[in-house]
């Protein structure tokens, strides 16, 4: 697998105070991270080539730094169609049947988990029956582990999915407090109003993309709030306006 340190990430991942706390002390060590490529274009997964088209959204890491994220595929189709992969496999796509229900959509910014069994939790919209998948009429949103249905979604007050703790023997336990609230009356959201991958970095680089097909872009890389693991690595997911993409790991050594 091919290693890159690019300048503007490894400086700003270096020296900013949002990765490094000890940054701007006197005689304390700093962290550096050496990076390497998970994913870009031309990658191969589960017979799936990434391509400058592809657009990555929500990414998780475990301690074995093993890696889960969610990316757009190619499609036929107008609009995109997202799957959730790993380093390794594709563990859902949307159109996928998995425990009975039909894979409606897997939003780009899905709450995502990987736990160091390598088991891969995702939320996802689903319908029950293949008439409903058909009509784009959802049933419901959940928690999927791999290839089952592990638990319906749980929403917090302002209706959105409430974030879980994912353990190494398989189990799902929500961080909302108190009873379950309904899912949304609203249905599966439009894809164009799909909010952005909140662990994704734009990076402007010659013309810009339509405003759905990107992340918001922010001030500098290192002010994302980047998955981290107990090892101390950090994932680093980049879409670039220009097309493109890298999935980065971050390895961090101390001077």
């Amino acid at each position: 697998m091919k290693t890159i340190t690019p300048v503007f990430l490894l400086t700003a991942l270096a020296l900013s105070p949002a990765v490094n706390p000890l940054a701007g002390q006197a005689r304390q060590p700093s962290t550096r991270f050496a990076f390497r490529t998970v994913a870009q274009p031309g990658t191969i997964i589960g017979g799936r080539t990434f391509t400058r088209e592809t657009v990555i959204g929500s990414a998780t890491l475990n301690d074995a730094a093993e890696v889960a994220f969610v990316a757009s595929e190619p499609s036929p189709l107008p609009i995109a169609v997202f799957a959730v992969f790993t380093s390794r496999r594709i563990v859902a796509r949307e159109g996928d049947v998995i425990g009975g229900k039909y894979i409606l959509l897997i939003p780009p910014d899905a709450i995502l988990a990987i736990n160091n069994a390598g088991q891969v939790a995702y939320e996802a919209w689903y319908a029950d029956t293949k008439e409903m998948a058909l009509s784009g009429d959802p049933s419901g949103r959940a928690i999927f582990v791999d290839d089952h249905l592990a638990s319906d979604a749980v929403f917090d007050a302002r209706g959105n999915a409430a974030a879980f703790v994912f353990t190494d023997d398989g189990r799902i336990i929500f961080e909302h407090q108190g009873p379950a609230s309904p899912a949304p009356k609203n249905g599966v959201p439009a894809r164009i109003r799909l909010k952005l991958p909140r662990d994704s970095v734009s990076v402007t680089a010659g013309e810009r993309r339509p405003a759905e097909r990107k992340p918001s872009a922010v001030e500098h890389p290192a002010l994302a709030p980047f998955p981290k693991n107990h090892r101390g690595q950090i994932l680093v997911p980049v879409n670039f306006d220009s097309g493109g993409f890298l999935l980065l790991l971050g390895t961090p050594s101390v001077r």
